[in-house]
């Protein structure tokens, strides 16, 4: 696999875009406006129940992880890998949509590691007593806990 670690963080946003094509299991892409703020609040929803259920919180003060960071421990993926492959190699050899602000960036991040991670995630809604809680059965994700821990921490940013 060409090494990810060379990658600007806009070159791994770019690899993250082409993964969330990839994977992402909606029958049509998201294109309006409208669209894509409904797609982002089910995306930022699941990776905040997902968070709740494998009680994961945000870490104090630390900075948000890099493109590249959540990148890699997607790439650790084996199925993810190939893919990820073939989208270093496109980035180097055209460029894709350009990257705005870092908004835009965390946006395109959520959505390729959710889209790569809810097909291997069965999440309950779990009620005990009066609270609600998130039951989360994880199939293939063997890093899922530092995935999330990212996530949680790039939404709180």
């Amino acid at each position: 696999m060409p090494p990810i670690e060379d990658l600007s963080e806009e070159e791994a946003v770019r690899v993250l875009q082409h993964l969330m094509t990839a994977f992402d299991q909606d029958e049509e892409p998201a294109t309006t406006q409208q669209e894509i703020e409904a797609k982002t609040g089910r995306d930022r929803a699941f990776v905040r129940e997902l968070a709740d259920a494998l009680d994961v919180q945000v870490t104090a003060g630390a900075p948000a992880p890099s493109a590249r960071e959540l990148l890699a421990e997607l790439a650790a993926l084996p199925d993810v890998a190939p893919e990820v492959e073939s989208a270093v190699e496109r980035v180097r050899q055209r460029s894709t949509l350009p990257i705005g602000p870092d908004t835009i960036a965390a946006v395109i991040a959520i959505g390729a590691a959710v889209a790569i991670m809810r097909p291997r995630i069965e999440l309950r809604r779990k009620r005990k007593d009066d609270e609600l809680r998130f039951v989360a059965d994880v199939r293939g994700v063997p890093n899922v806990g530092r995935i999330v821990q990212m996530l949680i921490d790039l939404l709180s940013k």
